[in-house]
């Protein structure tokens, strides 16, 4: 009697083949679940970061406004002037750098709106009115543009003749 030999024409190869490649496209869709979690955690720890560097910038400009009409500590005679108080109805922008943020920049936007604009004495124009402060981060993209990541506005108002924070807010 003959006996049938078993034909062996790959079958259990084209299987294992089958398997790994199930296997690489399972791996594959984990991996590609992780970066984009990855990334969307990264960028919500820029934006947190962003905000604390606005709020950094608004808090540093708003310490030299407060001074504004105070004595001078060096000993001389006469009252502090603060560069971010006008005498007038003004908008001005500053860039404030901060040495652990290096493609980012903030920029901090004094808009001063002086009640009584036909006072002649400056040094009570520069002490009246409301100061709006706005302090916006962005951070340079690898295609050459910007992007906004954080945006922090706060008001100040003078009372008892010196300049104190009302309060944040963020849009």
């Amino acid at each position: 009697m003959k006996q049938k030999t078993a034909q062996r024409n790959g079958s259990a190869i084209l299987w294992a083949v089958l398997v790994m490649l199930m296997i690489s496209l399972i791996s594959a869709g984990i991996i590609l679940v992780d970066r984009m979690y990855f990334m969307r955690e990264q960028e919500e720890n820029n934006r947190l970061q962003a905000k604390f560097y606005a709020e950094s910038a608004i808090e540093l400009v708003q310490s030299d406004i407060c001074k504004e009409g105070t004595a001078l500590t060096d000993g001389t005679d006469g009252t502090y002037t603060s560069m971010y108080v006008s005498a007038g109805n003004t908008a001005e922008t500053f860039t404030i750098s901060f040495p652990d943020a290096a493609n980012w920049t903030c920029t901090v936007t004094v808009n001063h709106s002086v009640v009584n604009d036909s006072e002649s004495d400056v040094n009570k124009k520069r002490l009246s009115g409301e100061i709006y402060l706005t302090a916006k981060v962005t951070r340079n993209t690898s295609g050459g543009g910007e992007k906004e990541l954080s945006e922090v506005c706060a008001k100040l108002a003078v009372k008892n003749n010196t300049w104190q924070l009302i309060g944040f807010y963020h849009l």
